[in-house]
């Protein structure tokens, strides 16, 4: 898309209610578990406690938040960022729970979005003077594009930009991405009279001593319709074409009904593809 490209994110704040460490419900927990009674009792509050920390935790996203593949996605789409926070308006009378934020994980990650895209960051709920301020806000920018000459070699790749001229802002990915290749696939199955056919695409190769080709571990198994394995085996193949058509016999076994599965695992990408299916034979 060419032109400027803005994304306008409205985010108003999460609340959730979670125990008050004052309240009377944490106070009879902290009673119980400090006073010596019946066990019994002492294991129910420790099942409240754990079901609790379980709770809050269901809420903590920011062990798992992508925050840095989502920044670098919104930079390598030259995206401006603006995010617009707002505030909430839930309220709470409650002696025994308050409300807590739960989204500051991933509001950081949106905040960090917008200033590495040169966009603001505003927390307001006066939505359309927020809006004006994102609107007269100059962004200027120069796009470098890195591409090494070989993308399928894996190694890391560290950048660095430097800019002589002051008063400029430099922001860039500190790692080149290089771009995910489709994995390996199993296609166009087919069987029937004792033979099974099946292509295998989409495998990574490279170039060493003057061939170019990869390698890929395939494994078949079969069962017969008493889920008893009639036939299991593995072969490692190299594969010097763009796609190989693979084509086996089943004379020893009775004519009748089969589940089947194939694993194919390519040993240079680490892709892996499984198809599975019942067939006839």
């Amino acid at each position: 898309m060419e032109g400027e490209k803005w994304t306008i994110c409205f985010q108003q704040h999460e609340m959730f209610p979670k125990l008050k460490n004052e309240g009377s419900i944490e106070f009879e927990i902290r009673r119980i578990t400090e006073s010596k009674i019946d066990p019994q009792d002492q294991v129910r509050v420790r099942e409240i406690q754990v079901r609790h920390y379980e709770l809050q935790r269901t809420f903590d996203l920011t062990y798992n938040f992508p925050v840095d593949k989502l920044r670098e996605l919104f930079m390598e789409a030259n995206v401006t960022f603006h995010l617009l926070l707002l505030k909430s308006l839930r309220t709470l009378l409650s002696q025994d729970f308050e409300l807590g934020e739960v989204a500051e994980d991933y509001e950081d990650c949106f905040r960090q979005i917008s200033s590495s895209t040169g966009g603001s960051s505003t927390f307001s709920n006066k939505v359309l003077e927020a809006l004006k301020e994102a609107a007269v806000k100059e962004d200027f920018h120069y796009l470098l594009v890195y591409s090494p000459e070989d993308s399928l070699v894996q190694k890391e790749r560290k950048i660095e930009v430097k800019v002589k001229k002051g008063g400029t802002e430099v922001i860039y990915l500190k790692h080149y991405i290089a771009k995910e290749p489709t994995p390996i696939t199993i296609t166009d199955f087919k069987s029937g009279q004792k033979t099974i056919k099946f292509n295998l695409r989409n495998y990574a190769r490279v170039k060493k001593e003057g061939k170019v080709h990869g390698f890929a571990d395939v494994q078949i198994t079969i069962f017969d319709d008493k889920s008893n394995k009639v036939f299991s085996e593995g072969k490692t193949l190299e594969l010097i074409k763009e796609e190989i058509l693979i084509s086996l016999n089943f004379d020893k076994l009775k004519s009748g009904s089969y589940f089947i599965i194939i694993e194919a695992f390519d040993r240079i990408s680490n892709g892996k593809d499984v198809f599975s299916s019942a067939i006839k034979l």
